[in-house]
This record gives C-alpha cells, sequence and structure tokens, in this order.
C-alpha cells in the first residue's frame, strides 16, 4: 500500500460522509462522540460529588456505555492510572491487567489474555491478543511495542472477539484510545529525571483553531542508560542507551451538529539493546563446552554480536462521524507502515561465534478502511452492521541465521538469508443486535452477532547463502514456487443479560478465528500452518452497593482452543524458526475486581485471578534436550519431539492479584498532596509447553508521591516502579546453543515536574 493508496481511499471516505452528511439529520449522540473522542470518556476512579464512584465509560461494543452495563469482561485504565502504574508502553500493561501477561521476545510482542497467545515471532503471524489504536488494528507485533504517547486511557476485552473487531482475536482486544484536541485551549508540559540516567520530556498542546476546527501535537522524548551490564562493552555498533521519540498531530473538525472528522497522523522511532539482549542461563551449554568462560549472572551480558533493536513506524487514522437521527454512520481508515530496522540477536547469549539471527528490515504496510452503520442513541433496540477491509504486506527482507563458528553450517558458509514476503486480503461482514425480552420483562436482554472473514494469503520467497563478508555465494540462489491459499469462518456470539437493580448478571457463548500463518523465516517449508479457533462460555456479574461507593465484579469462563499455532527452532532449516499447529487446550479460571471510595479523599482498588490451562492432547511438541553424547548434534541440545498432553498451558499462571490505593488531599493553601501505592503479584507459570522452565513468582511495587501547588497547574511527584528489586524475565528461548532469557527491569526512580495551562 502506497501513501497515494492511502490518500485516494481516505479521499473516499471523506467524500462518502460529505455525500450522507447532505442529506442526514443534526444532533451528534454521545456514542459517535466519545469513539471518535470529541467528547472525552469518564475514565477516573472517583466522582466529583463525593457520593461514590465515577461511571466509567467504555467503548468495548463500537459505542459509549457504563462499564457496569456492557455484559463483557472488561477492563478500563484511565490516564492518571497508567501514570501511577508506571505504564509506559504497551507491554506495561500487564501491571494493571491481572489475567494479561506481556512478554517480549526480541523485536516481537507476546501478549497473553487468561492464558490466550502467541509466542510466534514473525511477520504474517497475528496476534491471538489483538491490539487496535483509535479503532485501528495494529498487525505487526513489532509494531505493537510502542510508547504510549498521549494516551487517554486503554480497554482491555477479555475472551475471543470475533464479532465487532477489525481482524478478529481468539483471545482477546487491547484497545488504546488516544488524547483528542477539543475547542478549550489546554496543554501540559513534563520533565523527569531518574536513575539510569533517565531524561524524559513529554507535552501537548491543543486547543480551537476555528470555531469548528480543533487541532493538537503530542510528542514524547526519552533516554536512558542501560540497566544491563556489558561484560563487552565496546561490541561495534550495539547501542548503550535507550532512546525513543514519537510525535502526533491529531485534529477534529465539526462543521455541523451532525457530522465529525477526526484525523492523526503519528511517527515513532525507538533504538535500543535491552530488548534485543539475550543472556544463557544454561550451564552446558555449546558455547562453555568449546570453552568460551562460563558467566551466569542476572542482567549481564556476555556477547560477541552487536544486539540492536531500532524499529520505526508512521501511523495515520481518519475517522468520518454522521447522524441520520435514525442511524449513525461511521467510517475508519487506518494505514501504518512499520520499517523494523536492525534487529540482531545473539542467539547463544555468549562470547562465542557461535549462533547469531539477523533481519534488517521487518516490514509491515497495512491498509484498513471499516463501514459502520448504528442504531441511535436510546433505541430500544441497540444495533450495528458493518463491512471491514484489510490489506498487508508483510515481509523479512532479509531475515538471517548466522553461525560465525561454522557449527551449524559447512564452511565456507556462514549465513543463511531468506526475503520472504506474506501479501494478505481480508473482507468481512458483521452485526450484533441487542434487544429486550418484553414477553419475560425489560431487565432481559438478548444479544446476537456474527462475522464472516474471508482471509486470503499469498506467500513469494527466495533464499541464498554468503561467506564471511555476508555476500551472497554464486550459484546458491533459491527461488521458491508462489504459493496462495484462503480460509473463511463465521464466528457467532450470543448473550443474555438480566438487571436485578445495581447488579448485572449475563451468560454469554463467543467464538474467534485466527488467520493461519507461512513460515517466513524457513521458504523451503512455507506450511502454511492452519487458522487457531476458540469457543469461549462465560457468565459474571457486575455489581454495585454502598449507595455507588463499593464496585465488585466477577466473570467465570470456560474455553476450548483448537489448532494453536506455536514455533519451534528447525535444524534442518539452518537453525531457523518454523510453525506448527499444537492440537487441542482447555482452559478455564475465575476474574474479579473491586474497587472502593473508603472516603472522599482514599480509594482504594483490588484484583484476582485464577486460571488453569492445561494441552488436552499434544503429542508432538517440538523442543531442545540438554546435550547427548549419542545425538548426532553434539555438543549442542539435541532437538526432540515431546508429548505435552496434560501439560499446563505455557504464560498462565495459577494465580495473579493487584492492589492499590489512591489518596488526595488538599490543603489549607490550595495545594493537595497526592499519593498512590500499587501491588501486582504473579505466581509464575511456565515458558513453554514441555513445562521444564518456569518463571518464579515475583512481587512488582511502584508508588509516587506528589504535591500540587496552589492553582492546580504545578505538579512535583517523585515515583518508584519495581520498590523491591524483583527479579522476572521478560521472554525465555530454548534454542540449539542455549537456553536465554531477556531481563526484566530493576527498581527505577525519579522526579516528575508537570505544568498544565
Amino acid at each position: 500500500m502506497k501513501i497515494s493508496d492511502l490518500r485516494s481511499a481516505s479521499g473516499l471516505a471523506i467524500a462518502t460522509a460529505a455525500c450522507l452528511w447532505s442529506v442526514a439529520a443534526p444532533a451528534q449522540t454521545i456514542d459517535s462522540a466519545v469513539e471518535s473522542g470529541a467528547v472525552e470518556a469518564e475514565s477516573g476512579a472517583v466522582s466529583q460529588d463525593d457520593q461514590g464512584l465515577a461511571d466509567i465509560v467504555v467503548t468495548a461494543q463500537r459505542r459509549a456505555e457504563n462499564l457496569q452495563d456492557v455484559p463483557i469482561s472488561v477492563a478500563s485504565v484511565g490516564g492518571g492510572a497508567l501514570e501511577a502504574n508506571g505504564i509506559e508502553t504497551t507491554r506495561d500493561i500487564q501491571f494493571a491487567v491481572p489475567t494479561l501477561v506481556y512478554n517480549q521476545a526480541s523485536s516481537f510482542a507476546q501478549p497473553f489474555l487468561r492464558g490466550i497467545g502467541s509466542d510466534i515471532t514473525a511477520p504474517n503471524a497475528d496476534p491471538s491478543v489483538a491490539t487496535y489504536v483509535d479503532g485501528v488494528f495494529v498487525a505487526n507485533t513489532t509494531a505493537v511495542l510502542q510508547g504510549l504517547l498521549g494516551v487517554d486511557r486503554i480497554e482491555v476485552l477479555q475472551g475471543p472477539q470475533g464479532t465487532l473487531y477489525g481482524r478478529n482475536a481468539v483471545g482477546g482486544a487491547v484497545n488504546v484510545y488516544t488524547l483528542t484536541p477539543r475547542q478549550e485551549l489546554e496543554g501540559r508540559l513534563t520533565a523527569t529525571y531518574g536513575n539510569y540516567d533517565l531524561t524524559q520530556i513529554s507535552g501537548f498542546v491543543s486547543g480551537g483553531v476555528t470555531d469548528t476546527l480543533a487541532l493538537g501535537i503530542y510528542g514524547a522524548f526519552s533516554r536512558r542508560d542501560t540497566y544491563l551490564t556489558k561484560i563487552n562493552p565496546n561490541i561495534v555498533g550495539e547501542p548503550d542507551h535507550q532512546t525513543s521519540y514519537g510525535v502526533r498531530v491529531r485534529g477534529v473538525w465539526n462543521p455541523a451538529s451532525n457530522f465529525t472528522l477526526t484525523g492523526s497522523f503519528e511517527y515513532q522511532r525507538s533504538r535500543g539493546f535491552e530488548e534485543a539482549a539475550f543472556r544463557n542461563i544454561q550451564p552446558d551449554a555449546l558455547a562453555y563446552l568449546l570453552g568460551a568462560p562460563v558467566i551466569i549472572r542476572r542482567r549481564t551480558i556476555d556477547s560477541d554480536y552487536p544486539q540492536i533493536f531500532e524499529p520505526q513506524q508512521i501511523s495515520a487514522m481518519l475517522r468520518a462521524d454522521v447522524d441520520f437521527g435514525w442511524a449513525q454512520f461511521v467510517s475508519l481508515s487506518g494505514y501504518r507502515d512499520l520499517d523494523g530496522g536492525l534487529s540482531i540477536n545473539d542467539l547463544d547469549g555468549t562470547s562465542a561465534p557461535v549462533l547469531n539471527s539477523y533481519a534488517n528490515p521487518i516490514s509491515s504496510r497495512a491498509f484498513s478502511q471499516e463501514l459502520q452503520l448504528l442504531s441511535p442513541s436510546g433505541s430500544r433496540i441497540s444495533w450495528i452492521l458493518g463491512l471491514y477491509y484489510y490489506n498487508e504486506r508483510s515481509a523479512f527482507e532479509p531475515q538471517a541465521t548466522i553461525s560465525p563458528g561454522s557449527i551449524f553450517l559447512p564452511p565456507p558458509i556462514v549465513a543463511a538469508f531468506n526475503n520472504s514476503v506474506v501479501h494478505l486480503s481480508s473482507y468481512a461482514a458483521f452485526g450484533q443486535a441487542t434487544m429486550p425480552l418484553g414477553f419475560l420483562s425489560d431487565d432481559f436482554r438478548l444479544t446476537l452477532g456474527g462475522r464472516f472473514t474471508r482471509d486470503e494469503k499469498r506467500f513469494d520467497a527466495f533464499s541464498y547463502l554468503t561467506g564471511a563478508d555476508l555476500v551472497e555465494l554464486p550459484g546458491t540462489r533459491t527461488t521458491y514456487p508462489r504459493d496462495t491459499i484462503g480460509w473463511s469462518r463465521f464466528t457467532p456470539k450470543i448473550t443474555l443479560d438480566y438487571r436485578i437493580g445495581e447488579t448485572l448478571l449475563y451468560g454469554t457463548y463467543s467464538s474467534g478465528f485466527k488467520s493461519g500463518a507461512y513460515n517466513v523465516a524457513s521458504p523451503a517449508t512455507p506450511g502454511p500452518v492452519d487458522p487457531e479457533t476458540l469457543d469461549a462460555f462465560e457468565i459474571g456479574a457486575k455489581n454495585e452497593f454502598a449507595g455507588g461507593r463499593i464496585r465488585l465484579n466477577l466473570a467465570a469462563y470456560f474455553y476450548s482452543f483448537k489448532d494453536i499455532q506455536v514455533q519451534r527452532i528447525d535444524l534442518a532449516a539452518g537453525g531457523a524458526t518454523t510453525l506448527q499447529n499444537a492440537a487441542e487446550v482447555e482452559a478455564y479460571g475465575i476474574d474479579a475486581t473491586l474497587t472502593a471510595r473508603v472516603s472522599r479523599h482514599l480509594t482504594l482498588n483490588a484484583s484476582a485471578a485464577w486460571e488453569h490451562g492445561e494441552y488436552v492432547s499434544f503429542p508432538d511438541a517440538a523442543t531442545f534436550l540438554p546435550p547427548n553424547p549419542a545425538s548426532p548434534t553434539f555438543p549442542a541440545n539435541t532437538p526432540a519431539s515431546v508429548d505435552v498432553s496434560g501439560n499446563r498451558l505455557q504464560r498462565t499462571p495459577e494465580w495473579t492479584f493487584s492492589a492499590g490505593a489512591d489518596f488526595r488531599y488538599p490543603l489549607a493553601n490550595g495545594g493537595s498532596i497526592n499519593a498512590t501505592a500499587n501491588w501486582y503479584y504473579n505466581d509464575g507459570y511456565f515458558w513453554e509447553p514441555t513445562n521444564r522452565f518456569r518463571q518464579s513468582s515475583y512481587h512488582l511495587v511502584n508508588a509516587t508521591l506528589g504535591y500540587t501547588f496552589p492553582g492546580d497547574r504545578f505538579t512535583v511527584t517523585a515515583f518508584v516502579r519495581n520498590l523491591t528489586n524483583s527479579y522476572y524475565s521478560n521472554s525465555l528461548l530454548v534454542v540449539p546453543t542455549a537456553i536465554v532469557v531477556q531481563d526484566g527491569e530493576p527498581r527505577m526512580y525519579g522526579v516528575t515536574a508537570s505544568v498544565r495551562f
């Protein structure tokens, strides 16, 4: 998709909306206004009247609704809570949502929600937990990893999203909603300094340019020394700092009460070392058997090869809202261009030249167009109809497995490169309606929905071998036959809910579908693997007590998950990753969230989740066992196929808890004291299906203490994240040469000063 294509498609959306506007009735409703950003949703925890908790407005069903009226398990985190929890990137969201485990393997995001997720590190493989920014799907898992630039709120939808959301998702959806300019002039400038020489500057300014046009500019810059100790600090090309910056321009044009056009353009770039840095934890790893010095220390990296992570991306969004009176029309266009830049990893995690990975760049260009027709606000029957189109080109250009020591590749060959490109076109039609069952009671409501999806993929690839100079060796190029395939799936949903006073009871069945994927890292065996499917059953209760001062939400679920896509390292493919389908998984659990306004100054919250996930049938899980002298790969790890039926589902902690307090106290001089404390506990989980390696339990404590000066414009806040300096890993990989991990952040602290106007 070229920029010219984006202009044409967006122009068509504007023209269509303008024509519809000319015949539409006036009066924009809150449904379209909140989701487009023209009206801000209330995402705070406390109300202004001291009577109880504020209503939390979510758009989980593509229209603005009170969270307590939505028969879906949804976690909503507002801007203030994001700051209090130290949530700065999409990966940090897990610390506010206990059922979310958000790992990262090199440049690839690996979110798992209620145990459902994907560990695949390759383009064209959709995440099992989808991410949307302002309603637009983010396909590539490298693009998902981004700083939260000017974010208003985040909604995490648990369970399959197979009806209302873009590309369909089997595990759930993370919806990020950014700040939207209003007519009032407003702005904020924030500066932070912390340990590891952390320097951050962020801010925005927005307001009305004309009576009908409001614009906002949002920007952020961050630079920090690495918290990892390097044994070899002078490797050429390897960054010493974590640097990121981004800018977004967003506008809202509202020429009439029944027409709103919202658009944004964003650029983000980062460059670092930590996201790519692997540390070996295997005492009998191949490099150690070959004589490399044995160094196994937490947050200490011993490598011979530069480890780099430097993605950049451009995105644009254009949304048109038209109110006919009898219905609302929405056109939503999205474009994202990801250049993964260099992604280089030392896969043996030692100073020996054994096995490295190189990708330059991982790329993804995607365009989406969605059309919605929704019932008007206040309609007795709430309904939505829609059409969706998505097009993506994703690729490794090129990707390589490098064995400088010629251990896995015969001399003079030291690298196997491949260029693999997948073109995807996806089409969908969807609808959902909620109606009261008057023959029983208007307090009973029935929701019926469904989505028909058609995905078509085309695979093109070639590969070649190189010598030590990484220049293609003559006669080694192989061009692979083009392959095309398509999948079609209907995913239904049915929900029954019943309100008794301040309690909403609900039961729902829903299904999700995730498209099949090609082996882009191994074009000689392209696959593809089959799609994933998930059937989910959930019952829940949303309750308010004590005049709205206490809110308790409960949910219990059962999942039947089939044809799970997993990846393995294939020695026959030169150490490249290939994909396979696991057979079947069953998962079930209970979630609970509690919020209580103890006094006008103090609000408490707590969450708990119990999860159980099991491989019902998975007889041929690929893995590597410790070096075996009888194996032809000795002294490397031995490839094996293992029956893991009955094992625990990977990345699924049995228990997770969180608790927090928000204290705000006004002073006699007109200033105020603001303090927050948040605790997160994860009792640990297995990293992969064999259950050989486990992330041990860990606690994280984040806290802030701030003073707001009289006038409510200037604030100074001290913060600490991971107060107890708990150790945890962001990822673990079992490869032919080693068992490697990426270490999570240690204690971080600093001071932030901000000014509002």
